[in-house]
């Protein structure tokens, strides 16, 4: 028979209590439920309850509408999936289990770390598997494993979610300030009057690329429009 130790080590790494103050936080907080997707996805999570309750709160986050006890009972009831979830009064006792959000992207990560951490056990298993067949041919296990292994990496490297509708407004305040300000540079001025007409100045996240055949001035170009921002527009240019 496994002693306690014995018994401790086969269960899969998790944190339930870094779980609960994250879904907390993000009962709490609308920033916490942006800085959680930056972080996690619902199959990070270990219990199953926690992965149905995040990814109803990402449903309603989505809908725009406010994420709490109440309208998490609604949507998890609507959806059959109330009880599985824990109950009324489990979501009850998880917004209690934090007094703010400020700690939720420390939440988050703790999730993200026990996940990977159960993957690579996954993994191990199956890799050790793979070892013992008879026909195995290492070469191919070793590239196997290391696409496994990068592929699992790459989980680890996600980008912040934004509302459609914040991109769009964005996009539309972009367009009717161009439009009101024709003769106005509404971005960084490169200098030169003929390129400002046709992009207004360069614009945020704008990757320029200036191509010309070899000593044609590009060199030359570049420098000006670096020299124009820094001592004409107080922009710090490199």
């Amino acid at each position: 028979a496994m002693n306690e130790n014995e018994l401790l080590a086969r269960v899969p790494p998790h944190n339930l209590e870094a779980e609960q103050s994250l879904l907390g936080s993000m009962m709490i907080s609308p920033d916490a439920i942006s800085t959680a997707t930056e972080h996690v996805t619902a199959e990070d999570f270990y219990l199953v309850s926690h992965r149905l309750i995040y990814a109803a709160m990402l449903e309603l986050f989505q809908k725009q509408s406010p994420c709490d006890a109440v309208t998490l009972v609604e949507q998890l009831r609507s959806q059959g999936k109330l009880a599985e979830a824990g109950g009324a009064s489990y979501l009850a006792q998880i917004v209690n289990c934090v007094p703010s959000a400020a700690h939720c992207e420390f939440y988050a990560k703790i999730i993200k770390d026990k996940a990977v951490l159960r993957a690579l056990i996954k993994l191990s298993h199956e890799l050790a598997g793979s070892a013992f067949e008879p026909e195995v041919v290492v070469n191919e296990l070793l590239d196997r494993s290391e696409n496994r292994i990068f592929d699992l990496n790459k989980t680890r490297i996600t980008r912040p979610y934004q509302p459609v509708k914040s991109l769009i407004d964005e996009t539309f305040r972009q367009i009717q300030e161009r439009y009101d300000n024709k003769e106005r540079v509404t971005g960084v001025p490169s200098g030169f009057q003929a390129v400002d007409e046709y992009t207004s100045g360069f614009q945020k996240s704008d990757l320029i690329i200036v191509a010309a055949r070899p000593s044609m001035g590009k060199t030359a170009f570049c420098l000006n429009i670096a020299q124009h921002a820094a001592l004409e527009a107080k922009i710090p240019a490199m």
